[in-house]
């Protein structure tokens, strides 16, 4: 967006003075000085970690001539180490140079003078490249990314790129957050962007995050098929089943070697979204009925679930017990109770890290068992069940009891307002549950130091299991109530 996003924003001097204000804390230090230092009182005083053994300048800014560029420089370093979006240590060893480049550059009015102006897709491709340059094209891109939403005022579902944190009420998984998902309009031709987002604005309350943005990729593919086959602005209006024919034709082509669910949502999908359009009375909508466009045998047939159901292959009984026997050798040690829970309950990884420490454990009574029953409660994301409740057993219901307990104890508005069970509660990913790939690579490193037959299994991060021929091992609700099972859970509960 660069110049747009402060042409849109009548506040900008309002923005450059909070940046000045907030350089002019801790007595003046970060304003007045283009050395920071790291014995400097000023880094105390803002809570910046520095690391051990450092010492001497941590970044100076006498290359940057004055004006906005050197200003939105220190703002962004200052908010990203007070913030611990960046260490003091990383950009002590790493972006020194680099930050005295950008001012070079400045000088030479090779660079503009506000990182919002930059192109972003410019500095997004690191791949490749040498470490030096690998490193200047990260920082320029998260800097640009950052001013350019620092900038920008309009309400989120006005840009042209949705970012899932600051959408409310729309329903994402705990492990998405971690990715910061968003949702890029930009490669929507300009005539039917505004359409799309209208579109996609009803749809994120309603609907699963990744739902939605699958369905958009879907939608993304549609228009940029018709525009690359010589159609332009307004051909929705006057579409026809002689262009829809066309578009079938493109689609068996472009997902050819995709399964069969993938070519039947390419169908399917965009014939959801004509038929809404259609009845929203939206004036691009095509004015033929949809019916007439798309016909039900247009949409390849799906896999049939039996089908699905019949490629899974269950963990051997020996490798599951070998797993359950090895839980306390888990590392780190918080990473155990994710695996008690993946076992006892089945569920998908991310709706485990999605639990909630004040209200994951209810006691239902049981006429059956006539006594008080545990069962772990929590949000399914992805099929949108906002609340379901699964029996565990006593022990694990006293691990998750301990563990509600110890994060009601440390947790702040701050360090996690979402009140996660399983919590992050320092540095860049503050707030937010463990990853998953942490997750994973704790039990590929486990298996690794076991060997024997569990080499050949690898973890992923859905909380199922995959071989190397990548054929799907379920892990079962009910199957983890064997012996050694009972006994990973008292262990984790025990930590």
């Amino acid at each position: 967006m660069g110049e747009a996003a402060r042409v849109l924003n009548e506040g900008f001097d309002d923005k450059y003075s909070q940046m000045m204000e907030y350089l002019e804390t801790d007595g003046r230090y970060w304003i007045e000085n283009d050395q920071w230092a790291l014995e400097a009182e000023a880094i105390r005083q803002a809570g910046i970690s520095t690391g051990e053994g450092n010492e001497g300048i941590l970044v100076e800014f006498s290359t940057f001539p004055e004006g906005n560029l050197k200003i939105e420089m220190k703002y962004f370093l200052l908010y990203s180490m007070r913030n611990k979006l960046l260490t003091a240590s990383n950009v002590f060893q790493h972006y020194r140079g680099i930050i005295s480049e950008i001012g070079q550059k400045r000088q030479k009015n090779e660079l503009p003078d506000s990182f919002a102006d930059l192109n972003v897709e410019d500095s997004t491709d690191t791949q490749g490249r040498k470490e030096r340059d690998r490193l200047y094209g990260i920082l320029i891109r998260d800097a640009a990314r950052f001013f350019e939403d620092y900038y920008d005022d309009r309400e989120e579902t006005e840009k042209d790129v949705w970012h899932a944190s600051r959408l409310p009420g729309i329903k994402i998984s705990a492990a998405a957050k971690r990715t910061k998902s968003s949702m890029n309009f930009t490669k929507i031709a300009g005539y039917y962007r505004p359409m799309v987002k209208r579109f996609m604005k009803r749809l994120v309350i309603k609907r699963s995050w990744s739902y939605c943005t699958e369905l958009l990729i879907y939608i993304r593919y549609f228009f940029r098929v018709f525009y690359s086959n010589g159609y332009g602005d307004g051909f929705l209006g006057k579409l026809t089943r002689t262009d829809i024919e066309n578009y079938l034709g493109w689609v068996a082509v472009d997902y050819g070697s995709k399964n069969a669910t993938v070519r039947s949502k390419a169908v399917s999908f965009i014939r959801q979204f004509i038929d809404y359009i259609q009845l929203a009375e939206y004036p691009e909508a095509p004015e033929k009925d949809v019916n007439r466009l798309i016909f039900d045998d247009d949409i390849p047939r799906r896999e049939r679930a039996e089908d699905t159901m019949a490629k899974i292959k269950y963990i051997p009984e020996p490798v599951r017990e070998q797993l359950d026997a090895s839980i306390s050798e888990i590392e780190p040690e918080e990473m155990q109770p994710v695996y008690v829970l993946l076992r006892e309950t089945g569920w998908r990884g991310t709706d485990v890290l999605n639990l909630r420490y004040d209200c994951c454990l209810e006691y239902i009574w049981n006429n059956r068992e006539n006594a008080y029953v545990p069962y772990l409660c929590g949000e399914i994301t992805k099929t949108g069940i906002p609340l379901l409740k699964i029996p565990v057993r006593d022990e694990v219901a006293e691990m998750v009891k301990k563990l509600s307990e110890e994060a009601t104890s440390i947790s702040t508005e701050d360090n996690n307002p979402e009140r996660y069970l399983f919590n992050t509660y320092d540095g860049k990913c503050k707030g937010l549950p463990y990853s998953k790939p942490a997750f994973t690579s704790a039990i590929q490193a486990l298996i690794e130091k076991k060997g024997s037959r569990m080499v050949k299994v690898i973890f992923i991060a859905s909380g199922r299991i995959l071989s190397a021929t990548r054929a799907r091992w379920s892990i079962q609700s009910r199957g983890c109530r064997s012996e050694s099972s009972s006994r990973c859970s008292a262990t984790a509960a025990s930590r």
